[in-house]
């Protein structure tokens, strides 16, 4: 899942000292989902997703806590869909709590098939109040201060942007937790790689609800000096004006980690 376009700013944080560890289950061997709150309602089952800067609360809980909404937009993978977007009177995750939250609102379920049930799909905008860590052998996330304060939830701009080198040529994806692989733009991709050599295409698959995409064999990825050996999946790139730069997403399954950490604000990764 990856959500784009402008979010609004978030200018009140506070954060309890007490809940710096919080569970998580993971679904479908990459969905990172665990329990939150909004607007008093507890036990919510919210989705983390490094993908997306903008959250996103499924209709029926703003609908629940009677939440004028008005309408939105979100960009998702190769197209733009309609949504809302509401002042929220309180999200709680983990130590973050933030009150008279701005935030889109539409029905999860059409967004991924990952997100049916889900309550709250959490992106950069929140997640870059604090740094976190994604540790797969406790199935536990945790949370910590940056090391610098932010300002305001917009701070951190698109996301983790990482530089991957695809046949000795850099690129720059983001690091999504809300995909399972590597995504990636096959016009950028064919821009800023000259002489792309692509592998055997696989077979054609849809990612989402209605993504194609085409699984393919493509030599010489690297991650610093880890070479990622996964198969990838080509998409059709989004308008120039959307995600200037990026030419896709990076699952974090595919970095194989039993812990990865990530400090969005500042834009720093490590993982083991």
């Amino acid at each position: 899942m990856a959500f784009a376009l402008a979010c609004p700013l978030q200018e009140t944080v506070n954060t309890s000292p007490n809940k710096n560890e919080v569970p998580f289950e993971l679904i479908r061997g990459f969905v990172i989902e665990f329990a939150g709150s909004v607007g008093g309602l507890e036990g919510l089952r919210f989705i983390l997703d490094t993908g997306a800067n903008c959250s996103v609360v499924d209709r029926r809980i703003a609908e629940r806590l009677g939440i004028r909404l008005h309408p939105a937009k979100l960009f998702d993978f190769d197209r733009t869909t309609i949504a809302s977007e509401g002042t929220f009177p309180e999200v709680r995750f983990g130590p973050v709590i933030l009150k008279d939250v701005t935030l889109r609102s539409t029905e999860l379920h059409r967004l991924s098939s990952f997100a049916k049930g889900a309550d709250a799909i959490i992106g950069t905008d929140l997640l870059s109040l604090v740094n976190l860590a994604v540790d797969y052998d406790q199935n536990k996330l945790f949370f910590w201060p940056p090391e610098q304060s932010v300002s305001s939830a917009k701070s951190h701009g698109l996301g983790l942007i990482v530089q991957l080198r695809i046949q000795e040529q850099p690129i720059e994806v983001l690091l999504d937790t809300g995909v399972e692989r590597l995504v990636l733009f096959k016009e950028r991709l064919e821009r800023d790689v000259p002489h792309l050599l692509i592998g055997k295409e696989e077979k054609r698959v849809v990612i989402g609800l209605e993504t194609p995409a085409t699984e393919v064999a493509l030599p010489g990825i690297y991650l610093g000096a880890e070479e990622i050996n996964a198969k990838v999946l080509l998409v059709k790139g989004p308008e120039a004006r959307v995600l200037p730069g990026i030419d896709g997403y990076l699952g974090v399954s595919a970095l194989n980690a039993h812990r990865v950490e990530f400090d969005i604000s500042g834009n720093r990764l490590r993982w083991r």
